[in-house]
């Protein structure tokens, strides 16, 4: 739908309008040459010479129920899918701005707009157009999804380390290409043990500081679009001689368009639990009877709730904020998400499935669970026998009773001289089951649809390294070919069949020899990095996969050149 929205043009001032009454006047008489000079086609110096003409500004690539605001002179509408195009009529030239996209859902990966080529005028420092409005013309808008990653861009000179960090925001078309930094950069807090990002309402929020020694904040929540960052809310406001101690936001999870994270507010010796809606005023400590959650571990979404532990009591969180305690006690271990519902072991041993709610919480007894997934609606576990040895594994399929339990895959027939099975990992690809097994020779990688004669072995790696990336259509792996080197591993892939098990590529390049920096972004893309030089460089390149050779990329920046990180991982050979 077109809507036509009159820009306000120049017209004359009142001295001027009072210049042309009189000529008017004095020409009604028949005094005073202006109506000679008018009659022979000569151009009052006054008269307004500026002609209207109509800017179609059009969008391509919004998500479904996404509005983007635009604002034009004194005047503003908005584009969405159902209404792609805005006309806008002006004469001479005007500034028209992109405002922040609202999102009717919440997205994968950011999503960003801007003007497209041919520009309809002069594209600004600040992302807006200054256009034209010379002759009739369509300016395209294009909107398109984008990583958000956190990746090393320099080298941290500042000691102890602990005051400062070369890590910032990263972002990228999801083709590698357009690739920036944030900048100025931002400081994201340097922790491999807990989340220090999370993606929500097309902002990523990261625990960040804004100078590596005089930050007046320290370590804060902060969120950017990938273009800027702001600071969401000074929760630790404690600051010796002009530096800001930081609350150290840690554990950062999306519920909806809510983050969930930990922070200490200077209040209590250890961190708490929090929720932000992205503003100051709504950023808040969470309460249960006036009283907060101390030390809050194992953030998980499950089903549209929030499941954590605190002072070893596990709890969930609705999308109201209601607060249940499921009546559980975890002290270690982690939680596995199982479609809408959460599995865990407590500190008795004891197994359970979780909904967040208390008639919900059931106890599991049929098994020993090790690894379990989801396939088509149906749970699979990797597990034992009760009472069996930890490497008698055989696949499962349950329902979430004991009654409702199956062995599908016997281990015992994978290695029948052993009578045992070790299994390393348990996911599935494309309608399949994929595990690793021992078969008394080695691990090998199996897929299976479930049952005994659907099961096979694709792969029989020299080394299998259990940390696997599911990327949809596709896993990732690490196979240790490179045996000169126990940390070092190549790269696989696999659409769970044999011929489709192979070693990661990319035009150009055979395979990638991987010790670290593989960072899984959004539901199917794989960041790594590869050395520059060999492997003693201490600067590299950043690589993007969906799990692909099409889709394997080097990420590269508006003129095409390749995005360099400070102490990469990666060989390309």
């Amino acid at each position: 739908m077109n809507r036509f929205m009159n820009h306000p043009t120049s017209r004359p001032g009142a001295k001027t309008l009072t210049s042309l009454a009189i000529a008017l006047m004095l020409a009604a008489c028949g005094g005073g040459g202006g109506s000679d000079d008018v009659a022979d086609g000569g151009t009052d110096p006054t008269s307004p010479t500026d002609t209207t003409h109509t800017l179609t500004v059009r969008v391509d690539g919004l998500p479904e129920g996404a509005t983007l605001p635009v604002t034009y002179g004194s005047s503003s509408d908005s584009l969405s899918a159902a209404s792609d195009s805005l006309a806008i009529k002006g004469s001479g030239s005007t500034s028209i701005a992109l405002g922040k996209l609202v999102l009717a859902t919440e997205q994968p990966y950011l999503v960003q707009c801007a003007f497209a080529e041919p520009l309809a005028g002069a594209l600004q420092s600040d992302g807006s157009l200054q256009a034209s409005f010379s002759a009739d013309a369509t300016q395209a808008v294009q909107c398109g999804q984008k990583i958000a990653v956190v990746l090393e861009q320099r080298k941290v000179s500042v000691l102890p380390a602990t005051k400062g960090s070369g890590l910032n925001v990263l972002t990228a078309n999801l083709d590698g290409s357009q690739a920036q930094w944030l900048s100025p950069p931002l400081m994201v807090y340097n922790s491999t043990a807990n989340s220090v990002s999370a993606l929500v309402s097309n902002e990523l929020y990261v625990s960040a500081k804004d100078d590596d020694v005089n930050s007046a904040t320290g370590w804060e929540l902060r969120a950017t679009d990938g273009a800027t960052a702001r600071l969401v809310k000074d929760i630790n406001t404690t600051v010796t001689a002009g530096v800001g101690a930081g609350s150290l936001p840690a554990n950062l999870v999306a519920l909806g368009s809510r983050l969930y994270f930990s922070a200490n507010d200077a209040s209590a010796s250890s961190s708490s639990l929090w929720v932000s809606d992205g503003t100051e005023a709504g950023t808040q400590q969470v309460l249960l009877q006036g009283s907060a959650f101390d030390t809050p571990g194992n953030l998980t979404v499950a089903g549209g709730k929030l499941f954590f532990r605190s002072q070893a009591k596990v709890y969930a969180i609705d999308d109201s904020g209601a607060v249940t305690d499921l009546g559980l006690t975890q002290t270690t271990g982690s939680f596995s998400v199982v479609g809408d519902r959460v599995f865990l072991t407590d500190d008795n041993g004891s197994q359970w499935f979780s909904d967040g709610t208390v008639a919900g919480t059931e106890e599991f007894t049929a098994a020993t669970i090790n690894y379990i997934t989801e396939l088509d609606g149906s749970i699979y576990f990797a597990g034992t026998a009760i009472g069996a040895r930890w490497w008698a594994n055989s696949i499962y399929k349950t329902d979430g009773t004991a009654a409702g339990t199956q062995v599908v895959v016997d281990g015992t027939s994978i290695e029948p001289s052993r009578g045992r099975t070790e299994m390393g990992f348990l996911q599935t690809v494309n309608g399949k089951l994929i595990f690793s097994a021992y078969d008394g020779t080695g691990s090998h990688l199996y897929a299976s649809d479930g049952t005994p004669a659907g099961t096979q072995a694709i792969h029989a790696p020299t080394g299998l390294n259990t940390n696997v990336f599911n990327l949809g259509i596709r896993l990732v792996f690490r196979d240790q070919e490179n045996e000169s080197d126990i940390s070092a591993s190549t790269l696989w892939t696999t659409d769970g069949t044999a011929a489709g098990t192979q070693r990661l590529s990319a035009e150009g390049v055979a395979s990638f020899i991987t010790k670290t920096g593989l960072q899984q972004v959004g539901p199917d893309r794989l960041v790594f990095t590869i050395h520059k030089g060999d492997s003693t460089s201490l600067s590299g390149n950043v690589w993007i996969t969906d799990g692909t050779v099409i889709g394997t990329k080097q990420l590269q920046d508006e003129d095409d050149a390749q995005i360099e990180v400070y102490e990469a991982g990666t060989n390309a050979i």
